[in-house]
């Protein structure tokens, strides 16, 4: 094994483990983005009597549930590149 195909399988290491901290980092900011709606959610739902207004905010919070898993899913699924990895290592020593 030479010293590029060493170095290539550092970097897909670093790669693995930077991914999974950038999985693990829009996952917390989706958590926090959901408890954030749901909240506003039940304060509204609190402050407001009107049954046909109750609905419209359920439909809304689902909407907004759904579309909010699918933007952290995307940002959480984009690929690193090695020149990524390679200059955020460089960056750290």
């Amino acid at each position: 094994m030479n010293e590029r195909e060493t170095l290539y399988l550092a970097l897909a290491a670093c790669s693995s483990r930077l991914r999974l901290n950038a999985m693990l980092r829009e996952l917390a900011w989706m958590a926090c983005a959901l408890a954030v709606a749901f909240a506003l959610y039940q304060i509204l739902d609190a402050a407001i009597d009107v049954v046909a207004v109750k609905r419209a905010l359920s439909i809304l919070l689902v909407i907004l549930l759904a579309g909010c898993v699918s933007i952290f899913a995307l940002r959480a699924l984009r690929p690193l590149a090695l020149e990524q990895v390679a200059a955020l290592i460089d960056r750290h020593c």
